[in-house]
């Protein structure tokens, strides 16, 4: 069963309208054709994800997601009483995004295998099989996240007794990457208006040559490390603005349901989209705030975009 933070006091909504500048450099730079959204939001929910997305997100209102489930086990403040118990909860969360998500929509799940206690646990392979099987979800790819020589992931670091014995019977690799599953919620013509949608948006072949050749393959490899780490399992932005540019457009509203430290989100702010990110520990809110911009104004010699900040806990 799951432990939970408690929250002992509950604070009242917090709503907060500012109006902000910002400099059209990724507009400019990025796209050939473009719409500059006007308004935009960016929500926070502290609490459990498959209660959230119930009482708060409403059918088909986002755009896509990237998100990295918890591990196993790996927290101090979470645990379940057995892996299918995990799976099980996994299962009902994406259920509540599948219900969420817009129809012809992509979301990434970034996940990794990992060893416990001697155990080696598929994460890969079974939450692919939640998402495609059960869920029917409809598979596109999984992407490959290679991280440089020498950097393995967390629960990764697995060749240290051949090392140590110099014995090939004791040999399993170090896993220097990770998942990131792509799956669509129908098909790509059932996407609401894409016909408008695809004369808004135009790259430049400039912009696709410098910054997403590199990613139009099946393995990215992104540098995990972050200059500005806030959490112990943070992914990097880059990988979310590598997604997000592939897979978004500004103005979407785009889904985190594990936001941890807030990536997704700030990642959302500089690209001009829209968030809405739910995170269990309410030690992270104001992390995620900061990293929010949150109430902030800025002044550039620009367009302007009306931004909604909003907060607010929901008890279980």
């Amino acid at each position: 069963m799951l432990k939970r933070v408690k929250i002992k006091k509950k604070e009242n909504n917090v709503k907060q309208q500012v109006s902000q500048t910002v400099k059209p450099i990724n507009f400019s730079e990025q796209f050939e054709e473009y719409f500059i959204p006007s308004k935009l939001f960016h929500k926070v929910y502290i609490g459990d994800a498959e209660v959230v997305l119930k009482k708060k997100i409403e059918n088909e209102s986002i755009d896509t997601l990237f998100t990295s489930p918890p591990y196993y086990v790996a927290r101090e403040t979470e645990y379940w009483s057995s892996y299918d118990d995990y799976l099980e909860k996994m299962k009902r969360i994406f259920k509540e995004v599948y219900r969420v998500i817009k129809t012809g929509r992509v979301i990434g799940v970034n996940v990794a295998d990992y060893a416990y206690e001697g155990k080696h646990y598929p994460l890969g392979a079974d939450f692919t099989n939640i998402l495609v099987n059960e869920l029917k979800f409809n598979y596109l790819m999984t992407v490959i996240w290679r991280k440089p020589e020498g950097i393995s992931s967390t629960f990764g670091q697995f060749a240290g007794n051949f090392i140590k014995w110099r014995n090939p019977l004791y040999f399993i690799p170090n896993q220097n990457f990770e998942y990131i599953i792509l799956v669509r919620k129908g098909k790509s013509e059932n996407i609401e208006g894409i016909e408008n949608e695809k004369k808004k948006f135009k790259y430049k072949v400039s912009f696709i040559e410098k910054d997403l050749r590199p990613f139009l393959q099946a393995v990215w490899d992104v540098n995990p490390k972050s200059t500005n780490r806030y959490h112990p399992l943070e992914f990097p932005e880059k990988l979310v603005e590598v997604y997000l540019n592939l897979f978004s457009v500004p103005g979407d509203v785009v889904l985190d349901i594990f936001a941890g430290s807030g990536s997704t989100g700030a990642v959302c702010w500089k690209l001009h989209r829209s968030s809405v990110q739910i995170e269990l520990r309410p030690e992270y809110i104001e992390i995620i705030k900061k990293r929010l911009n949150w109430g902030r104004r800025k002044t550039f010699s620009a367009f302007k975009v009306n931004i909604e900040y909003y907060e607010e806990i929901v008890e279980i």
